[in-house]
């Protein structure tokens, strides 16, 4: 029983440590995405990371200035409005 359950835990914190590290792959290609002004891209890949880490704010942060480039403003300002949330310390949102 006890072996059980340390199997299961050690899979679940895998299973977080390779979303997370997911998370931090699609966040860096969506700010070099965001650098080249390409924002299209940017979103998708933001996207991506928000899906593996919905608590990233960092990621709705900068989606949300891709979205701003593109002139998508209601869309910016949800994410800037979520990153907020998030991290209510965030100077930047």
């Amino acid at each position: 029983m006890v072996i059980c359950l340390s199997l299961i835990l050690a899979a679940r914190l895998f299973i977080i440590t390779k979303r997370e590290e997911s998370a931090r792959s699609y966040y860096q290609q969506g700010v070099n995405s965001y650098k080249k002004s390409e924002y299209g891209r940017a979103v998708a890949d933001l996207s991506r990371a928000i899906e593996a880490n919905p608590n990233f704010p960092e990621a709705y942060y900068h989606r949300g200035s891709a979205y701003d480039s593109k002139g998508e403003y209601e869309r910016a300002i949800s994410d800037y409005t979520r990153a907020i949330e998030i991290n209510s310390q965030d100077v930047k949102a």
